[in-house]
This record gives structure tokens, C-alpha cells and sequence, in this order.
């Protein structure tokens, strides 16, 4: 869970040998017209079977595997032998029926494909899962064949078990990976060190565990490159994640980061190194297309905690994730906010301090170094798991469409994220017709809609604009905060730019013996309300110094008008509001239209899914560098075919050498043919042959 954890595709049949043609010599007769002598044959048949017997072999040892049911032993993690786990992209042939066979707790991984299942709590218990409540990920792998190949994603964790089955191919085991906790006991490649290091590994299969291996179950993503960046060792702090959030951030795509500040309602640590590490990253990573970063919301709910809180989950250049149930609901420990763009499927409790349910299916550490005897563990859970799923999802959305920007990955999320317990009064239509939940965000992330929205979507062409606002009355030496929730004091803030919002960000710092007591809200020219202060009954602290305070309730509102801050407080002494800035984050008036898939966004889980495009269609929307296969024919037959038409050219060059031969000795009629002359004629064969051997299929 966040911050503290709980606190191959296999060969088929080989290629079949190409048979040797047989030359039948029906007359060995040395004198008369006809005689051939029984050597030519001999060359014949010698050449050709050489040709079959070196293209059979060459097919074999250099085609990519296809799946059966017997698994390859797992003893080399070289990538050369890796491709052979990439049998989604590189095998048109394999169902994902087939390839998921060989993944036996795979039918537990609800929240891949939500069937109903049931399971046995704690208490002994049983409780079921309604179906569909997944993240329908299943038809992306079957339909667009999918899974986040040439996506490489980092796990920013407490290591990873890299030599473990479900995770060692595809493991970037190179300077990508690498712990930057600059504890004493650093370890090579971001591994776990401490015997509590079980949590990263667990994050890295949920999200990126790899498919047809006869081990555990499988990731969202299972063909990405997966990095360790371990970060939670025996040293922490803002330098650390900062180092961690800009490593390698021009070759790293997405970041899966399931931690933060303690969850217990109380905590409110700032990280300006990070802070800034996170704009450094949307800014320059990725060639300037941006970094993702994805972010768990927090398990604190019972504390009182919320998200709203914490800079870093809350932050626009991050993707805020919580976590709902197998029924749909919000989990009892996921934190709330204004931030949290999506949710995604995880753990629950059937109560506070009850039975766990929902739980998920994931990697452990090997043997006993892990949570559970075993390499695999059957009750992960937490906004920990939510994060990386998300991550791995991401991971597939950018592989159908690698030019994407962080923005873009944003505005694909906000459109096709499916609305579940509809009925929960925190939903909130704003002026621009979206509906958000401080629990449920835009709403569980969906896998196919999100990727068929990407393969189609205009990319964003504005001008990424970040306006700061101060208040139209000036606070003096501080504002007196009324204790009145009837009466709040009110503070205005004019914009006279126009552009489509989509984060704002309130900075406040404000006097106060308890501030937890301060509530405060954002009104926008369009009427919307945001709460993005809701209080912390635990915290009893003093003072809120410069914090900065973030919602996506406005996204797609325009931003020109008046904006209008509410805050009161119920402590019963004087409390100030010393400073207030309002930034308004977002695009300009080239906003793109909403793809035809997003009218998802405000149907129920029932909807159906739009038809599944054809392939022909699909492939001539992705981008040019989409590395899903564009042949119809699998490769294993081309080069079948390739091997085949060799040999018949083989076949005919030799047979007119043959023929030219005959000619010339023919041409002297009642000559006998002396045995010598064969002999040459099979020596200038040999040399041909030697010469033609010298040329390699290159692949």
C-alpha cells in the first residue's frame, strides 16, 4: 500500500524441415545420347539438400516463438531470448485466450477482467465481485494486440526483484535501473536490500508482470520495459525523490510512484526539489513531450486524511489515482481530493478494521524474502496497487500512439474514464458538462476507450498557459478568517484571459492555532464550486504556510471572469489569511473536439463499448512509429515462403547449367562423355555453391 507496504512465449512445433527434392537416375548408361552420369545427379541432389537443410535451420533458430502449452525453461534473460516473450506483437497467429493459458492465478486478476469472482476474506467469509467492474483491458490485448511494447516504465519504489520469472525479461538491467537512496546498503539495479523491500516488487507486476510463463499472473502492461528506481531505502528526502523523478527522464516514459507523506491526517511536509523535478520532467522529458507521472492518492481516509494535502499527488503535473472496488465503489482507506483525476481497481474492506476483499494478484519477492512464502502474493491492495495499473494502462495508451504529451494523456484520461456508483452524492457536473468526484476522479480508467480515443486523437496544439492571479483587495498584514460557515470571507480574483481550464491552484498561507479547522472553497465564472479545503479533524497543528491547494473540478470551463475563494474556520480564536494566489493552468481557444468515445464519460458501467475498428483501420491511424506488427502474414510463414522460392531458384540455375552442359557435349555427336568432364561440371557447381553460401538473411 502507499508508503508503508501493508503496510514467453513459448515455441511452437519447429519448422518443419523443407523435404529434398529426389532426382531419379533411370539410366546409367555413359555412351548413348542420353546418358547422364550418375555424379550430375549426385551434385543435384547434394546442392538442393544443402539449400533446404541451411534455410530450414536458419528458420528455426532465428524465428520468434509462438505459444503451445509446454513453457520454455527460464534460464536466460537475454534480450535476444526475450523476444520470444513478445508473442502478442510479434505472433498475429496467438489468440490472447492462448497466451494468458500459461498464466495460472491470471483468472483471479479481477481487475483485469471482472467475471464475478469470488473470494475468501479474512474471517473466512466469502464475498463476490460484480461483473465488469474491471478495466477492460482484455480487448486491447485481443483487438489492437497491445501491451505496452518499446513503453518504458519506471517502478520509483523500495526495489525490484528483477530476477524474478514474471519480471526479469524486459528488466532494463542497466544504468536506467539504480537505487538513488544513498543508504549504505545501495543495491545494483534498484534491488530490494531490507527485509521489508516487498513493495516495489509487488507495484512492478501489477503493473508490468509478464504473460505466458506458467508464473503468477500477468501486468497491463506485460511487453514493457520495466525500470527499478529505488528510492525508499534507508534514506529519504526531497533530494532524493527529486533525484528519482528526473533520472533518466529523457529514455523513461512513465513514472509509477505508489508513496508520499504519512497517511495519518497530520503530516504536511512540503518538497520543492520535487516540485520542481515534476515541471523540469513535463517540460524536457521525453524529448519534450513530458513525463508521466502517475501518483497513488493515499490510504488516510479513515485518519481524515485527503489527498488535497499532499503537494505531490496534488500536483497538475501529476496523475492522481485512487482506488475503487470489485463492485465499483470507492475503497474505504482511498483518499479524497480535488486533484484525483481517475481511479482505478484495487483492494477493500468490508468495514473499518474488517475483513479485507477485492484483493489483488501480483509478484512477490522469490521464496521466502517476500510477504508470503512464494513468489507470488495473493492479497496486495491499497491506492499502491491503483498507481501502477494505471501506469501500465498509460503504458499501452502511448504505445497505439507514442507522440502524445503529458497533456494530451490527460485530456484522453478525463474523456474516457468510466463513471461508477453514480448515485454517490460527491459527483459534481461542472460548466463545461463533466462529471468529477472528489473519490472517484473522472471516473475508473478504462483501457480500450482510453487507446481507441489515443489512435484518433487530435493532438493538443495550444499554447500551454500558467497565469498567476492576486486577489482584487489587498490582505494587508492578513485577513481575518470568519468563524461563520454562513458567512465565509470572500476573496475575488479577475481573468480577464480566456482559455479552456484544466488545473487551478490556489497557494494559501494562513495564521491559525489549528489548521485542520480552515475550510475553504473556489468559485468559477461558470458557477462551479469546488471544495478543495475540506478540513483535517486530526490535525492539530498551527498554520498553513504557502501551500499550494489543486482542482481539475473546472476542467474545460473557460477561464475568463471572476473567480471567488470562501474560507472559514471553526477554531474559536483569531486566524489570518496573510497570503492567497490563485494559477490557473490549461490551453488556448485551439482546444480539441471531443473524440466520438468520450460520450462514455457521462454514461453509466453498463454502456456498451463502441465497435472494435477494423484492423486495416487501425493500423492506418497509428502513428508511423507504432510498433505494433503491420504484416497480415505471421512471420514464421514468410520466411517459410522465402525458403521455399530459394530452393526452386536453386533448383533452376542448376538444371540450366545442367542443360547448357549437355548441349555442348551433345554437340559432338557418338562422343562418349568421359567420367573427368562430370567431375569439373560438379567443381564449378561447388564454387557456386560455395560463393552463394557467403549471403545471409539479415533480420
Amino acid at each position: 500500500m502507499k508508503k508503508q507496504p501493508l503496510q514467453r512465449l513459448q515455441p511452437a512445433a519447429s519448422i518443419t524441415s523443407i523435404s529434398t527434392p529426389h532426382i531419379v537416375n533411370s539410366d546409367t548408361s555413359r555412351n548413348g545420347t542420353f546418358s547422364i552420369h550418375k555424379n550430375v545427379f549426385r551434385t543435384v541432389g547434394v546442392m538442393i539438400t544443402f539449400f533446404s537443410v541451411f534455410v530450414t535451420l536458419f528458420g528455426v533458430c532465428c524465428e520468434p516463438m509462438t505459444a503451445t502449452t509446454t513453457p520454455i525453461p527460464f534460464s536466460i534473460s537475454s534480450s535476444q531470448h526475450c523476444q520470444a516473450y513478445y508473442q502478442l506483437s510479434n505472433n498475429q497467429s496467438a489468440s490472447i485466450q492462448e497466451i494468458l493459458s500459461l498464466d495460472p492465478l491470471y483468472p483471479l486478476q479481477w481487475h483485469l477482467l471482472n467475471t464475478g469472482q469470488k473470494q475468501i476474506m479474512s474471517n473466512g467469509g466469502q464475498d463476490q465481485g460484480v461483473a465488469g467492474n474491471d478495466v477492460n483491458i482484455f480487448r486491447v490485448w485481443n483487438d489492437y494486440r497491445l501491451a505496452g511494447r518499446n513503453v518504458t516504465v519506471a517502478i520509483v519504489d523500495d526495489g525490484v526483484d528483477y530476477p524474478h520469472e514474471d519480471i526479469s525479461c524486459g528488466f532494463e538491467k542497466n544504468e536506467l535501473s539504480a537505487d538513488i537512496s544513498s543508504g549504505e546498503n545501495a543495491s545494483p539495479y534498484g534491488t530490494p536490500v531490507l527485509s521489508t523491500d516487498n513493495h516495489g516488487t509487488a507495484c512492478a507486476g501489477v503493473c508490468c508482470g509478464r504473460a505466458s510463463n506458467n508464473k503468477c499472473g500477468v501486468g497491463a502492461a506485460f511487453e514493457s520495459n520495466i525500470v527499478s528506481i529505488r528510492t525508499l531505502g534507508d534514506l529519504y528526502s526531497d533530494a532524493i525523490v527529486a533525484n528519482a523523478l528526473s533520472h533518466y527522464n529523457d529514455r523513461i516514459h512513465i513514472y509509477s510512484n505508489s508513496y508520499g507523506p504519512p497517511d495519518d491526517g497530520v503530516s504536511l511536509e512540503r518538497y520543492p526539489l520535487s516540485a520542481q523535478a515534476l515541471r523540469n520532467g513535463v517540460t524536457k522529458g521525453r524529448s519534450g513531450l513530458g513525463n508521466i507521472y502517475v501518483w497513488a492518492s493515499g490510504n488516510g481516509a479513515s485518519y481524515g486524511d485527503t489527498s488535497d494535502w499532499d503537494e505531490l499527488a496534488n500536483s497538475p503535473y501529476t496523475i492522481c489515482v485512487s482506488a475503487t472496488d470489485w463492485k465499483g465503489q470507492a475503497s474505504i482507506y482511498s483518499e479524497s481530493g480535488t486533484s484525483t483525476l481517475i481511479n482505478a481497481p484495487s483492494s477493500n474492506f468490508v468495514a473499518s478494521n474488517g475483513p479485507s476483499t477485492s484483493k489483488i494478484v501480483t509478484t512477490d519477492r522469490r521464496g521466502q524474502q517476500g510477504y508470503v512464502d512464494g513468489d507470488c502474493v495473493s492479497e496486495f491492495g491499497g491506492t499502491s496497487s491503483s498507481c501502477p495499473l494505471a501506469a501500465g494502462i498509460i503504458a499501452l495508451i502511448l504505445q497505439a500512439r507514442p507522440e502524445l504529451t503529458w497533456r494530451d494523456v490527460q485530456h484522453i484520461l478525463v474523456m474516457t474514464s468510466k463513471r461508477t456508483d453514480v448515485n454517490n452524492p460527491t459527483w459534481l457536473r461542472n460548466g463545461a458538462g463533466l462529471y468529477h468526484s472528489i473519490d472517484y476522479g473522472f471516473g475508473r480508467i478504462d483501457a480500450y476507450e482510453a487507446v481507441t480515443a489515443a489512435k484518433s486523437w487530435t493532438l493538443l496544439t495550444s499554447e500551454y498557459r500558467i497565469l498567476d492571479f492576486k486577489p482584487q483587495t489587498s490582505l494587508g498584514s492578513g485577513l481575518t478568517i470568519s468563524t461563520l460557515q454562513s458567512n465565509p470571507s470572500l476573496i475575488t480574483f479577475t481573468v480577464d484571459h480566456s482559455f479552456q481550464v484544466e488545473y487551478a491552484v490556489l497557494t494559501l498561507s494562513v495564521t491559525t492555532s489549528q489548521r485542520g479547522m480552515v475550510y475553504f472553497a473556489l468559485r468559477s465564472p461558470s458557477g462551479t464550486i469546488s471544495v478543495m479545503g475540506r478540513g483535517r479533524r486530526n490535525d492539530r497543528s498551527p498554520n498553513i504556510e504557502n501551500q499550494p491547494f489543486t482542482s481539475v473540478q473546472f476542467w474545460n470551463e473557460t477561464s475568463a471572469g471572476q473567480w471567488t475563494m470562501s474560507i472559514y474556520t471553526t477554531n474559536e480564536g483569531v486566524s489570518l489569511l496573510t497570503a492567497a494566489s490563485l494559477t490557473l493552468q490549461g490551453g488556448g481557444h485551439t482546444f480539441p473536439a471531443v473524440p466520438s468515445v468520450s460520450k462514455s464519460t457521462l454514461q453509466s458501467i453498463s454502456t456498451l463499448s463502441p465497435s472494435v475498428p477494423s484492423t486495416s483501420s487501425a493500423n492506418s491511424s497509428s502513428s508511423s512509429s507504432d510498433i505494433s506488427p503491420t504484416w497480415d502474414i505471421p512471420r514464421n510463414v514468410r520466411v517459410a515462403i522465402v525458403v521455399i522460392a530459394l530452393t526452386l531458384v536453386a533448383c533452376v540455375v542448376l538444371v540450366v547449367v545442367f542443360v547448357v552442359y549437355l548441349k555442348k557435349k551433345l554437340s559432338k555427336p557418338g562422343r562418349p562423355v568421359p567420367d573427368h568432364s562430370f567431375e569439373e561440371g560438379n567443381a564449378v557447381t561447388r564454387e557456386q555453391e560455395k560463393n552463394r553460401g557467403s549471403f545471409y538473411y539479415r533480420d
